[in-house]
Parts: C-alpha cells; structure tokens; sequence
C-alpha cells in the first residue's frame, strides 16, 4: 500500500508541474500530449501534430513536393497550409532518402530533409521524411527521435503546450 501512495504521489507531482525529472538521469522531460501544436520553427508556421512513440521517426504533409537540383544536391520544393489557413512555401536540401515499410503494399521511397520543430519549450532539428498526409488528421508526425530526452507523451491529453520558441531561432541537435 505505501508503494502505491508513493506511485500516486509521483503521479499527482508530474500531472501538476507537466515535469517527470528521472531520478538517475540529469534531464527533465516535459510532458505533452499525444496531440500538441507544433511550430516549424525556420518558417514560423504552427501545425497539429500528433505524437507516436511507435514511430521511430518523424513525418511531414509535403503533398505535391518537387525534387529539384541545385548547388550540387537534391532539393524538396512544397507549399505547407495549416489549420487556420497559413501557408509558407518551404525549399529544403534533401539529406537522404529512406524507404517506409507498408503492411501488404510495396515499401515506399521518400525523401527526407532536416528541419527545427518547436513544442512547448523543445526545440530540435530532426530528420523529417516527406509524405502525403492529406488524408490524415494531422499534418505533421512526431517519433521517437524528436521526443527521445526531452518528451513523454501522455494519452490522455491533447494541447497541453503552445509552442514557445522564436520563429527563425533553430537549434541544430542531429
């Protein structure tokens, strides 16, 4: 019974101040929802984005991309449209290309580019592969390698952070 009021006690500490510090771990992990606003923080533009642990991974709606050459590289070239009508036009150096596993369907190959992503207070540039999400609920998938240190996600909540990081104030971390 003591162990469960400590459980309970740790609980009620981590949903009051949104903070989990890991006793062993020098870093503190902000909690989130599994559905939070998430900044492109280069473009100043603010998305719904969903959070997947199951996913190693994050993902962007790019529907309609052009690959371009330039400067001795491949390029993406796309326009991004949020929920509340904002548009940027967004031109990013492809870093790789990666092939996504489907169930009963041939692995698809996308492009992937580096992009800074902002939610809460987190800031990090991680890789983002590019996709047709037009059909999904949120434009932008969030996975593992953004939220590793510095997000646990919480299932039962959604929109618990603004995004807070300056547009144009990018921090490289991969």
């Amino acid at each position: 019974m003591k162990r469960y009021k400590q459980s309970m006690l740790l609980k009620n500490i981590v949903i009051m101040t949104g903070v989990l510090i890991s006793v062993g771990d020098v870093y503190a992990q902000q909690v989130a929802g599994w559905i939070e606003k998430a900044m492109l923080v280069d473009d100043g533009i603010v998305l719904k984005a969903k959070l997947d642990t199951g996913a190693d991974n994050s993902s962007l709606n790019a529907a309609g991309y052009t690959i371009v050459k330039k400067d001795g590289g491949k390029w993406a070239s796309f326009k991004l449209t949020n929920y509340a009508g904002d548009s940027v036009d967004i031109t990013k150096r492809i870093v790789r290309f990666t092939k996504i596993k489907r169930k009963n369907l041939p692995a698809k190959r996308r492009p992937v580019i580096k992009i800074a992503i902002c939610i809460g207070d987190v800031n990090k540039t991680v890789e983002v592969n590019l996709a047709d999400r037009s059909n999904y609920k949120y434009q932008l998938l969030i996975g593992r390698s953004f939220l590793k240190q510095s997000i646990l996600v919480d299932s039962f909540i959604k929109y618990s952070h603004e995004p807070t990081c300056k547009a144009g104030n990018a921090v490289n971390t991969q």
